[in-house]
């Protein structure tokens, strides 16, 4: 029960949005206007709480990379 009540809570603090938009999953659909990076904060919790299942694949399909400024052209 510790355990899941942990992950909610820490699934919850994951970086969902930056000023630039929300953070979108592997097969979502990026906005062109922005440049996007890999969530590395993201990542550090689907590995912490692999054993949980259910973070990673939050993680990977619906916050992995995040809008980090303008597109570079």
């Amino acid at each position: 029960m510790r355990k899941s009540l942990l992950a909610l809570v820490l699934l919850a603090g994951c970086a969902s949005d930056t000023k630039y938009g929300e953070c979108v999953g592997l097969g979502d659909w990026q906005n062109p206007k922005f440049s996007y990076d890999v969530s590395t904060r993201n990542i550090i919790l689907g590995i912490i709480f692999i054993e949980t299942i259910v973070v990673p694949v939050v993680v990977v399909t619906g916050k992995l990379f995040c809008p980090v400024g303008p597109a570079r052209i």
